[in-house]
């Protein structure tokens, strides 16, 4: 199953100054990851609270992680948990809008893959809907 997929991001980030008009910063780059798999799910954290979120099936490392709080504004923050390498769990809360992305183009079947997430979860108490891509 190894590298049957590709997962690419495409992103874009532009920052202009208000009062002048001037573009300070415009930068577009497709980081691309060929993947053994990739899900995408949109869940409500009110029923998923304190529940792992899944990662693709025979995937044990993600090297692809985009999640975003559907809440519109005003609405409730979604706090996950995130571990890198199996350790350093870290906490991650979004506001409405907000979005966590975590992409590395290093293949994975790669002896230097790097870091990567091994966990996933939202914490109990969290409510509102999320998106969320997993790949690796």
């Amino acid at each position: 199953m190894a590298g049957n997929m590709t997962n690419v991001a495409q992103i874009n980030i532009l920052c202009t100054e208000l009062s002048t008009s001037n573009v300070l910063i415009n930068r577009s780059f497709s980081p691309t990851l060929t993947a053994n798999g990739g899900v995408f799910a949109t869940y409500d954290a009110g029923t998923v609270g304190g529940a792992a979120i899944p990662f693709p099936i025979g995937i044990v490392n993600a090297y692809n992680v985009y999640i975003r709080n559907l809440n519109v504004a005003g609405g409730a923050s979604i706090l996950f948990i995130v571990t890198f390498n199996g350790q350093n769990a870290t906490s991650v809360i979004l506001g409405p809008g907000d979005v966590f992305l975590y992409w590395t183009n290093t293949n994975p079947t790669g002896p230097s893959a790097g870091i990567s997430i091994t966990g996933l979860a939202v914490a109990a108490g969290s409510t509102g809907f999320f998106e969320c891509f997993v790949g690796g």
